[in-house]
């Protein structure tokens, strides 16, 4: 007859949870950053005239991607 265990130790278990959060965690700041890089882009790849029309100027597109991280 054969047994299976599937209970882990508390510590084990503390360190496999930490494994995952620290990857979802990463996981999440690399897509963040994946999505600001293109509206970054994307803004800069607009003219001056349509950047106006947005009412935002050239130098103040990188606060505008951030504005939610950054205190103007």
């Amino acid at each position: 007859m054969t047994t299976t265990t599937t209970d882990f130790a508390p510590g084990l278990r503390a360190r496999i949870s930490g494994i995952f959060t620290w990857f979802g965690r990463a996981l999440n700041l690399y897509f963040e950053a994946q999505t600001r890089t293109a509206a970054f882009n994307k803004l800069m790849a607009k003219s001056d005239d349509e950047l106006a029309a947005m009412g935002l100027k050239r130098d103040r597109i990188a606060s505008y991607v951030f504005r939610d991280r950054m205190y103007n």
